[in-house]
């Protein structure tokens, strides 16, 4: 899914746009021209985005609000994406996956962190827009075609780039599938034990399980017993393994 102008919902691309090329030493002047605005504002570009996504996700403002070294680290990716960009359209040629391989690193660590993949694609979607935004600005009130020509390549590279995040997302996924609830029992083991928070990544994935690391829980550890009033007990509970402040936090099935 992507935004067009106009802040449109569509669908992705069924094939990238092929980038029109410029007869050689004809380059249009205006496309150089927003194209070096795109690159010198690029840190800036990265920072709008970034404040977009805390703004408009509360995923991500749940991870900005307990890691304050977040935002900046996510100005510094999205500013990559204008980076890349602007290199794909000076190639003449869509970004590819060695252009995209900190895409795939991101998709790979917030798979591993837990975080849910919809809220990381709809970050991307309001970082598209942000960027497209941007270019409309560059070009001015009389670079219409530069638009045009430029939003192809805005959509294509957010598609190379959801697809190259989605893939690495999968996979990922796929590995930590194929080790079961190892994953899942090693935090409730850590958070037990308080060694959860020892961890660089421990508050991170507390959050992306739905867990507030600065709140009380009370954990219940329910064994299933051959009992049938027993297990008719405690499956509801098993159901539940994490729920609001002051109430049953997460219940494990042994």
């Amino acid at each position: 899914m992507t935004i067009g102008p106009g802040a449109a919902e569509t669908g992705p691309p069924q094939k990238p746009h092929q980038p029109t090329r410029s007869a050689p030493g004809t380059e249009a002047a205006p496309t150089a021209r927003v194209l070096a605005l795109l690159e010198t504002r690029a840190a800036a570009l990265g920072r709008a985005q970034a404040r977009a996504a805390i703004d408009g996700i509360p995923e991500m403002a749940a991870v900005a609000a307990h890691d304050r070294a977040f935002p900046a680290r996510l100005s510094r990716l999205c500013a990559e994406h204008v980076f890349t960009l602007v290199r794909s359209v000076r190639a003449g040629r869509p970004a590819d996956e060695a252009d995209l391989a900190f895409v795939r690193g991101v998709g790979t660590r917030r798979a591993q962190d837990l975080f849910p993949l919809e809220a990381i694609c709809r970050g991307m979607r309001l970082a598209q827009r942000v960027v497209w935004d941007a270019i409309v600005d560059a070009a001015g009130p009389h670079g219409h075609e530069v638009v045009v020509a430029l939003t192809g390549h805005l959509l294509d590279y957010f598609h190379q780039a959801g697809c190259q995040l989605e893939k690495s997302y999968a996979e990922t996924q796929g590995q930590i599938r194929a080790m079961g609830e190892q994953t899942r029992l090693e935090f409730f083991e850590d958070a037990l034990s308080d060694r959860l928070f020892a961890r660089s990544d421990g508050p991170a994935q507390a959050i992306a399980l739905g867990f507030e690391p600065d709140a009380n829980y009370v954990v219940a550890v329910v064994g299933l017993a051959r009992n049938r009033l027993i297990r008719r007990i405690s499956h509801p509970c098993a159901e539940r393994s994490s729920v609001g402040h002051g109430r049953t936090a997460a219940v494990l099935s042994l």
